[in-house]
Order: structure tokens, then C-alpha cells, then sequence
């Protein structure tokens, strides 16, 4: 999961490249997948109360 998050945001890579050059390597992982786990991720950084806007 760390590696997702990293690569989507530090390397600025969009998850349907990360999708393709994961399938390269033989790992099937959807971007649908890495899109949640993304989400989970803000989800539990963002402030207690705070709404997410």
C-alpha cells in the first residue's frame, strides 16, 4: 500500500500507469483497488471533526 500511495503522489503517477507496469511484473492489482486504498489513507490523516472539505 505504501508503495501505491508513493507512486501516485510523490511520482506523480496516474494508478491506470501504475495498473500496467504492476501487470508487467505478473501482479494483478486493480487501479479501482489502489483508488480505495488511496481514499482510506486521507480518510484516516484528516483532522478529528474535520468534514473533509
Amino acid at each position: 500500500m505504501a508503495d501505491v500511495i508513493t507512486v501516485k503522489f510523490a511520482n506523480v503517477i496516474p494508478f491506470y500507469r501504475h495498473e500496467k507496469r504492476l501487470g508487467r511484473l505478473g501482479i494483478e492489482l486493480l487501479r479501482t483497488a489502489m483508488g480505495q486504498w488511496a481514499k482510506n489513507v486521507a480518510d484516516r490523516c484528516r483532522p478529528p471533526g474535520s468534514d473533509g472539505n
